[in-house]
C-alpha cells in the first residue's frame, strides 16, 4: 500500500471531466460524475500532494464561485454559470449537431436551420450532455483556482457533487438559464505527531530460524520427485512418513463427548510428510495398517482454523481405509530441468532455487516490515481524514484485488463484472471501513515523513526500477513491453521509490524491530541499516532468508561489509544480469545482491 510522491502537476491541465459524452449520455445516469483519471490510493495516491493551479486567469466572466465546508476534511465549491455563457455553449453545440445531422428539407451542414426544427430532430439528452461537457471543461479549472484552496487540496480528489441525472435536468436547450453545480475536493487538515517517528518500535510476524530457505528448496525437490514419480497401493506394510493415507476421522470433545464436526471427515486424505500441520496426530497414526482403527488423544495445534479449537483437547478415532506409497523419481538431470528451467544438473538447480527462495523471503519480510512501520506511523499521526478518501481507498483496493484475481485465473471476466457491481463494492467498503481508515492514515503519515525529510529519487533510480518491472512482467508472460504504459509505470516507480526511501530512513534512525515467529512464538529484536541489502552483509538472525538478513543493533556494520570492485559497483542492473548469464549464475534478488554474486564469481576466476 503506497502513498506516492510529491507532484507539481498543475490542476488546470488535468481537470477531471465528468462522464458526459456526445455519443453516450446514458453513461452518466445513475453514476456520480467523477474524476476519471484520479490515481488510486493503493498504489499512486500521495495523500499529501497538493494541487497546484495554473489557470490563465482567476477572472471568470459569467461564472460565480463560493466555497463551503461539506464535511470535516472536504470542501464544496459551488459554481454558478450565468445564462449568457450557457446560451453561448448551447449555440455552439447546436451548430456542431447541424453540421453533422441530416435534417429533412435541409442539405447536410446547412447553417440556416431554425432552432426549433433542429431540436425536434436530435436527441436532446445527447445535446445536453455535449453542453455539459463543454461547460464543465471550461469552468472546472477556473473554479478550482478561484476558490483559493490550491495550497491545501489533495490532488486527484476533485469530483462533481451531483449525479448525471440531476445535471441533465439543469440544461434547458430552448430557454437557457443559469446552471449550477458543485465540486467536492478533499483538503489537508491540521496535522501533528503524537510521538517521535524516529523512535518507533514495531512487531513483525515472520518465521524465525536457521536454514529456512534450504528447507523450502528440499520440499520443492521432494514435490518434484512426487510429480515425476508414481503413487502405488500399499497393502501389507504400515504407515511410514511420506505415505498418503485415506482415513475416516472422527473427533470428539473429551469433556462433553460431543462430536467436533469441523474435524470429522470420511475419506480424508492424510499427507504424512506435512511437517508442522498436526504433528501429534501424524505421529499417532504411524505404523497403522489398512482397516486398523486407532484412538489418538492430543491437542489441536496453536494456529488452527477455526481458531476456537486452537490448543484444545480432542479424542480422534482413526480408521485407515487405504494406503499409498510413493515411488519417487530419481534426482537426475531430467529432474533438475523440471525444477529450474535451464538447469544442467541438481546442484545448479538447488543453487538457483535457493537464490530465488532467499529473494522471495526477503521480499516477503520487507513487505510485512514496511506495512508494520506504516501502521506504527499512522498510530502517532494526528489528522482528520475525509470519509470519502477512505471509501475511495477501499474502492481502489477492491478493484485492484479483482484484477489480480482475474490475472491469476481465479475469476473470469464475467465474474469480474458481477463482483464489480456497485452493491458488491459498497459492501466491501462498509465491511472493511475501520481497516481502510487505518491504511489511509498510514499512507498520509508515510507521505508526511517523506515531505518533512525532503526525500527524493534520481531519474536513474526511476529508470532502473521501471526496467526491472518490465523484465519481471515479461518473464511471467503477463504482457509484452509494447503493451505496457511505461509513463504510468514511471509514476508508479517514483511512488514506490519514495516509500522505500521513507522506510530506509526510518530503519536507519532508531526503529526497533521485533520479529516474532507466529508458530513457535520465538522472537528476536533487530535493527536494520539504511540499505539492509548491502553486499556481504553477515546474517545474525535468519528472518529474511540467509545472508541478506540485517545485523543486530550491536553490530558495528562497517566490518561486516565487503567492498565491491569499482567496475562492478558502476555497472547497471542490465549489465550485471548479462554478466551473470554468461556465467550461468542465478539472476535473482536486488541489484546489490546480484552485484555481490558477480563479484564473488569474478574473484574465484582470478
Amino acid at each position: 500500500m503506497s502513498a506516492g510522491s510529491l507532484s507539481s502537476k498543475p490542476m488546470a491541465r488535468r481537470v477531471c471531466l465528468p462522464r458526459v459524452s456526445r455519443g453516450n449520455v446514458g453513461g452518466i445516469t445513475n453514476k456520480r460524475l467523477g474524476c476519471g483519471n484520479s490515481k488510486p490510493l493503493t498504489h499512486a495516491h500521495d495523500s499529501r500532494r497538493f494541487v497546484s493551479c495554473n489557470a490563465a486567469s482567476s477572472s471568470m466572466p459569467g461564472v460565480d464561485v463560493t466555497t463551503t465546508e461539506d464535511e470535516p476534511g472536504s470542501l464544496l465549491i459551488n459554481v454558478s454559470i450565468e445564462a449568457s455563457r450557457v446560451a453561448s455553449a448551447i449555440e455552439s453545440v447546436l451548430q456542431q449537431f447541424a453540421s453533422s445531422t441530416q435534417i429533412p428539407g435541409f442539405p447536410k451542414g446547412a447553417k440556416d436551420i431554425p432552432k426549433w426544427v433542429l431540436l425536434n430532430n436530435i436527441d436532446p439528452n445527447k445535446a445536453k450532455g455535449a453542453v455539459l461537457e463543454d461547460l464543465l471543461e471550461a469552468t472546472m479549472g477556473e473554479a478550482l483556482e478561484a476558490s483559493g484552496i490550491a495550497d491545501k487540496a489533495f490532488e486527484g480528489t476533485e469530483r462533481i457533487a451531483e449525479t448525471g441525472e440531476v445535471l441533465l435536468t439543469r440544461v434547458n436547450l430552448k430557454e437557457p438559464g443559469p446552471i449550477t453545480y458543485g465540486i467536492l475536493v478533499d483538503v489537508q487538515q491540521p496535522t501533528s505527531w503524537a510521538g517521535d517517528y524516529t523512535n518507533l518500535s514495531v512487531e513483525v510476524e515472520f518465521p524465525v530460524g536457521n536454514n529456512l530457505d534450504e528447507e523450502a528448496v528440499e520440499r520443492a525437490v521432494g514435490q518434484a520427485q512426487k510429480d515425476a514419480g508414481n503413487l502405488r497401493v500399499e497393502v501389507s506394510d504400515g504407515i511410514v512418513k511420506g505415505d498418503v493415507a485415506v482415513v475416516d476421522l472422527q473427533a470428539v470433545d473429551p469433556k462433553s463427548g460431543n462430536t467436533i464436526e469441523s474435524a470429522t471427515h470420511a475419506g480424508f486424505r492424510l499427507e504424512t510428510d506435512t511437517d508442522g500441520w498436526f504433528d501429534e496426530l501424524l505421529n499417532g497414526v504411524m505404523g497403522m495398517k489398512v482397516n486398523e482403527e486407532r484412538v489418538v488423544e492430543c491437542n489441536f495445534p496453536p494456529r488452527w482454523d477455526p481458531p476456537e479449537l486452537s490448543e484444545t483437547p480432542a479424542k480422534f478415532t482413526i480408521t485407515l481405509k487405504e494406503l499409498f506409497r510413493w515411488d519417487l523419481a530419481q534426482e537426475d538431470d531430467e529432474l533438475a530441468a523440471r525444477l529450474y528451467e535451464g538447469a544442467s544438473d541438481m546442484a545448479f538447480a538447488r543453487e538457483a532455487m535457493l537464490g530465488e527462495a532467499k529473494a522471495a523471503r526477503i521480499e516477503a519480510f520487507e513487505k510485512q516490515l514496511n506495512e508494520s512501520i506504516g501502521y506504527a506511523l499512522g498510530d502517532i499521526f494526528n489528522t482528520t481524514i475525509p470519509r470519502r478518501m477512505v471509501e475511495e481507498n477501499g474502492r481502489q483496493l477492491y478493484g485492484a484485488r479483482l484484477l489480480e484475481m482475474m490475472t491469476t485465473g481465479q475469476i473470469n471476466r464475467e465474474m469480474l463484472e458481477r463482483l464489480s457491481s456497485e452493491q458488491m463494492v459498497s459492501q466491501y467498503v462498509q465491511a472493511n471501513i475501520a481497516d481502510l481508515e487505518k491504511q489511509t492514515r498510514a499512507d498520509l503519515a508515510i507521505a508526511a515523513v517523506q515531505e518533512e525529510q525532503g526525500l527524493s529519487v534520481t531519474p536513474e533510480e526511476v529508470e532502473e526500477e521501471v526496467e526491472n518491472q518490465i523484465k519481471d512482467i515479461e518473464r511471467k508472460e503477463m504482457a509484452t513491453r509494447a503493451e505496457l504504459n511505461v509513463e504510468e509505470m514511471r509514476d508508479q516507480a517514483v511512488q514506490n521509490l519514495h516509500r522505500s526511501k521513507v522506510f530506509s530512513f526510518l530503519r536507519n534512525h532508531g526503529v526497533s524491530i521485533v520479529v516474532k515467529d507466529p508458530d513457535t512464538g520465538a522472537s528476536v529484536t533487530i535493527q536494520r541499516p539504511e540499505d539492509y541489502t548491502k553486499p556481504g552483509m553477515k546474517p545474525v538472525v535468519d528472518v529474511g532468508g540467509g545472508a541478506s538478513s540485517a545485523p543486530a543493533a550491536a553490530s558495528s556494520g562497517d566490518d561486516d561489509l565487503i567492498a565491491l570492485p569499482p567496475e562492478i559497483e558502476a555497472m547497471k542492473g542490465k549489465e550485471v544480469d548479462a554478466a551473470l548469464k554468461e556465467r550461468s549464475l542465478p539472476r535473482t534478488g536486488k541489484v546489490a545482491e546480484r552485484k555481490a554474486r558477480l563479484a564473488e564469481a569474478m574473484a574465484g576466476e582470478s
